[in-house]
């Protein structure tokens, strides 16, 4: 990035000798929602006697990503800025642009939050209308922490430094040049806001391959100095509901509560007892996929070849959620009969089953700024739900052994 667009992109004041530029928002907010109006003035204070120019301020968002390539020196970057919506700074009371030595002139500008961005935004191919309505819509404000409000959001989303969603308005003043006559621009000041869009929840979508996603898990358990096996432990789990953000338009910044239930199966043909639960730790996966060419689907980590020497990249980060303690868990007692083939016994084999249903709670940190799950045309934002059971293979058992599930989860907004 180039120091100019640096200089651009921070919201720091314009301050110079001659000339200062502020941009005021009326009752800012933390973050601002699909629908939202962002108003307010641009003030500007000039020390020159006599200064002629046409200020324009612009509503935009735009993506950034960074790629180091293997095997090679310095690294790839795509910009994308996907929004762009411009006004002419008009004064209530006079259309002249002209001003006097030792005053401050106030513009007042207005924006409206879109619903969906315009066609023009996204042109490259796809491989079907999933894709085409995920790129359509705003993503959330990912990896920058500027913007301010009078409520604060935890700076941390869990996004990679190589890439970055934001939005800001931008002032310019132009004015013809000297040498040539063209309009150019003199003075320049930004100012970001966060944005989070609203998102509903669709259709569960697998983003990645089995060994990320295990809803269904089975484990042999044995017992004794022999190891000899006492039965078969079998634990599944769905998706939970969607978790929803709040905070947008003067709220406190929260995240609500979902929860997912684990169902235990223990089968076991010697009567031997089921294990002994100890406790299920919960987290949450963040995983960011981004690249510097567009993606034509939705990113998977199955597409290894993108993935590595195509442009595309994956970063994850997990953040605990509540642990809680199952060792009181009831186990509810049933048995089967297994019918064995006539050429060998006449005689039924019977097996006891236990089973139970486990509640875990998921509560997010209030420590991280959760962004809605999205798909954007170089950026997306995907999450999972892992619990981990803890539990001993019998009452004799010295060490403890751990059983795994992951499924998808939305966060919306």
């Amino acid at each position: 990035m180039s120091s100019k667009t640096r200089r651009l992109l921070e919201p720091a004041v314009f301050n110079s000798q001659n000339h200062r530029i502020d941009i005021e928002i009326r009752d800012e907010l933390a973050a601002y929602t699909t629908g939202d109006l962002i108003e307010g003035f641009v003030s500007i204070t000039t020390r020159e006697n006599d200064f002629s120019g046409k200020p324009i301020i612009k509503f935009q968002g735009e993506s950034r990503t960074k790629v180091e390539r293997p095997f090679t020196y310095g690294c790839m970057r795509a910009n994308h800025v996907f929004l762009e919506t411009e006004q002419t700074l008009i004064r209530d009371h006079t259309h002249q642009s002209t001003f006097h030595n030792g005053f401050i002139h106030r513009y007042p500008f207005c924006f409206i939050v879109p619903g969906q961005l315009l066609p023009q935004a996204c042109r490259h191919k796809k491989t079907d209308i999933a894709v085409e309505i995920s790129h359509a819509m705003l993503p959330p404000t990912l990896g920058d922490s500027s913007p301010t409000g009078r409520c604060g959001w935890p700076k941390d989303d869990m996004a990679s430094n190589m890439a970055r969603i934001r939005y800001f308005l931008r002032v310019d003043f132009i004015k013809p040049s000297c040498d040539t006559g063209a309009n150019e621009i003199w003075l320049s000041k930004t100012k970001a806001v966060r944005l989070i869009p609203k998102y509903q929840a669709v259709p569960p979508i697998d983003l990645f391959e089995s060994s990320w996603h295990c809803s269904h898990k089975e484990r042999r358990l044995s017992q004794g100095l022999l190891n000899s096996r006492s039965g078969r432990l079998t634990a599944t789990m769905q998706q939970p509901r969607p978790i929803h953000i709040h905070g947008t338009r003067g709220k406190e910044y929260g995240c609500s509560s979902t929860a997912a239930i684990m169902n235990l199966s223990f089968v076991t043909a010697e009567n031997a007892s089921p294990p002994q639960l100890q406790e299920i730790r919960s987290e949450l996966h963040a995983c960011t996929f981004y690249g510097i060419t567009p993606w034509t689907k939705f990113p998977t980590l199955s597409d290894q070849n993108y993935l590595h020497y195509d442009g595309g990249r994956l970063f994850c980060r997990s953040s605990s959620c509540v642990n809680i303690c199952v060792a009181s868990v009831h186990w509810s007692r049933t048995s089967k009969i297994i019918a064995q083939c006539k050429l060998h016994t006449s005689n039924d084999d019977h097996e006891i089953e236990y089973t139970a249903s486990i509640l875990v709670p998921v509560t997010p940190s209030k420590s991280i700024s959760f962004v809605p799950t999205f798909h954007s045309c170089l950026i997306s934002r995907v999450y999972s739900l892992q619990l981990g059971l803890y539990y001993r293979q019998s009452r004799d058992s010295l060490f403890s052994s751990m059983l795994s599930l992951s499924v998808p989860i939305q966060i919306t907004a």
